[in-house]
């Protein structure tokens, strides 16, 4: 999200204009089906929680829009050609796969988690980005989801497809949400350690709080949350960055 603001136009061109050449190319080829990785910040501010597919979208950061606008283009193109599409708008991905292998890598690194833990492997300071959201605590609330459910949404998906055309979308998320400061302290119980961290500016575009309502994904594509527990995404995200050293 903060990148986005600042890198409107490559944000742009990635997200929006490679999908739609991706998409065409597919309606050419005749490829029936067509399963998008979205986001909830297509919903911007919440006005209620959790958060149905039915809510208006109203992104308030480039990543938001540009999410929404390639949703807006696969329903049209639904709608003109026989192709079948699912948007699955992700909550926060996070986490790693059980074998430690494949985890969270980019530079520079902008999700929580593998910032939190990476400042403790590398005895870093971390910077918590704002502590006056209207929360308990004061620290942004997300909901969290297992990349690997993420992974099994995307089989479902296909699975749904095979008899169920048209455009659909659905929330992948775990119904729960976690403050900043409550990430923090988990991740410091699994640690056993003591987190440091100060408070820093808010990031431009970050919502108070996001929890979805995933009722229409566990209902309809039969989707089933294996790994839902903060401490289960915290251990793997942990267990990865211990191997990647």
């Amino acid at each position: 999200v903060s990148d986005s603001q600042k890198m409107e136009k490559e944000y742009y061109e990635n997200n929006v204009l490679a999908s739609k050449n991706l998409a065409i190319f597919a309606v050419e080829k005749e490829i029936r089906k067509f399963i998008f990785s979205s986001s909830a910040s297509v919903y911007g501010i919440p006005e209620q929680i959790p958060i149905k597919e039915t809510h208006p979208t109203r992104p308030i950061n480039n990543y938001g829009k540009n999410k929404l606008e390639v949703e807006n283009m696969l329903k049209e193109l639904s709608m003109e050609y026989p192709l079948d599409v699912v948007c699955l708008r992700y909550f926060n991905a996070a986490g790693a796969d059980e074998d430690g292998d494949i985890g969270e890598e980019r530079n520079p690194e902008t999700h929580l988690i593998p910032n939190i833990i990476k400042s403790v492997l590398n005895s870093n300071e971390f910077i918590v980005h704002g502590d006056t959201y209207d929360t308990d605590d004061g620290t942004c609330i997300r909901d969290y989801v297992h990349v690997n459910d993420l992974a099994s949404a995307h089989l479902s998906s296909l699975k749904f497809l095979d008899s169920n055309k048209g455009f659909h979308i659905f929330n992948l998320g775990s119904e729960r949400g976690f403050s900043v400061t409550e990430v923090i302290n988990e991740c410091q119980k699994l640690m056993k350690t003591k987190i440091k961290f100060k408070i820093g500016d808010k990031r431009d575009g970050d919502p108070d709080i996001l929890i979805a309502d995933n009722k229409k994904s566990v209902g309809k594509l039969n989707w089933k949350l294996e790994k839902h527990t903060l401490r289960a995404i915290i251990s793997s995200a942990i267990d990865y960055h211990k191997n990647a050293l």
